[in-house]
């Protein structure tokens, strides 16, 4: 299946980068046809599939570091374009960096993504910041009516058996921040709830992202 391009024109791309505050998500630059970004799996006993270039979605992403936090955070969303708020059919994944350094010199992206790489959930619905510390993910995610769940409401022994597993990693176009890209295939399997001690729903999927990640 051949992707429908996603061009954007040099006065786009100004707007953009002139407009950037810390965490906006924008979009790889996607020209190659043959490099899909994409979620399939299983919701609630349902198909879920959405995929970039199809149907008005994009694949957004960036990379910031939280104030008082002294690591990168890593911010992918699967959306539709000019949507805000929750957006229906989505998903977002949220990375923690492998160490306290947010140095650009010293990152090492290698290190960050690759298929032995282990990140645990975190656990924490308070903090509006995220993460408490490295290595952790956690999972946005937004169902066909608008609910919003996150894997941030698990109990600890539903984090434990979630998992998020790289598969493949290859580089990609540099995005529309001027930022450094990979995709990253994985797997992905996790509960999600809309509060604490909520309904619990599960994920299972298959995916490939674009990650942003900080070079000099």
């Amino acid at each position: 299946m051949i992707n429908r391009l996603i061009i954007i024109t040099l006065t786009l791309v100004v707007f953009i980068l002139s407009c950037k505050k810390q965490g906006q998500l924008v979009e790889p630059d996607i020209t190659n046809g043959d490099v899909e970004f994409t979620i399939t799996g299983i919701y609630r006993s349902q198909t879920f599939a959405i995929q970039a270039g199809i149907n008005g979605y994009y694949m957004f992403s960036d990379v910031y570091v939280q104030p008082s936090q002294s690591f990168f955070t890593f911010q992918s969303d699967l959306k539709k374009l000019n949507c805000s708020g929750n957006c229906p059919s989505s998903l977002s994944i949220f990375l923690s960096s492998y160490n306290n350094d947010t140095n650009v010199g010293r990152f090492n992206d290698s290190l960050m993504f690759n298929t032995s790489r282990n990140f645990n959930f975190t656990i924490d619905s308070i903090s509006s910041l995220g993460f408490q510390t490295t290595n952790e993910i956690y999972v946005d995610f937004v169902n066909n009516s608008g609910v919003e769940l996150s894997s941030r409401f698990m109990t600890t022994n539903e984090g434990n058996l979630s998992n998020f597993t790289i598969t493949n990693v290859t580089e990609f176009d540099v995005n529309a921040n001027g930022q450094k890209t990979k995709k990253v295939d994985f797997q992905l399997f996790c509960y999600v709830k809309d509060t604490i001690g909520g309904v619990t729903d599960s994920l299972y999927f298959d995916g490939a992202f674009g990650f942003a990640y900080p070079s000099p």
